[in-house]
């Protein structure tokens, strides 16, 4: 396996430090789920959430393919942020987030010792 990598939200932990736990918790979650769907789409999977943000590969057998989808999730991801997720959280009062991203080409493992469920497993509950 071959993978392009992305992660993501910034701006998380002055969200943290200005609303609840439960509605941090639910903001992260749902941007996270959103994303995760954006993966899907452009034929990526997620690796692992990193609490606050994910690791997703492409995977495709082509370089060019899973790079372009790999770039094209990336863009799509800012354009969540920026034209849906930040609206509603100005709407709510909250600070507005950003999204870090990375892409990245190579091998990539997920740790043997962890089952697809833990690997995977969200933090914020």
């Amino acid at each position: 396996m071959s993978p392009e990598r992305a992660n993501l939200v910034k701006g998380s932990t002055r969200l943290q430090t200005t609303s609840n736990r439960r509605t941090f918790a639910r903001t992260i979650n749902t941007v996270l789920t959103e994303l995760a769907e954006l993966v899907a789409i452009f034929h990526g999977q997620v690796l692992r959430y990193t609490g606050d943000g994910l690791i997703a590969y492409f995977a495709e057998p082509s370089f060019i393919i899973k790079s372009d989808n790999a770039a094209d999730c990336a863009y799509c991801a800012r354009r969540l942020i920026y034209d849906a997720v930040n609206p509603e959280l100005q709407q709510a009062g909250l600070p507005t987030i950003d999204v870090r991203l990375g892409l990245d080409g190579g091998e990539g493992n997920r740790d043997p010792r962890l089952s697809e469920d833990e690997a995977s497993r969200r933090h914020y509950r």
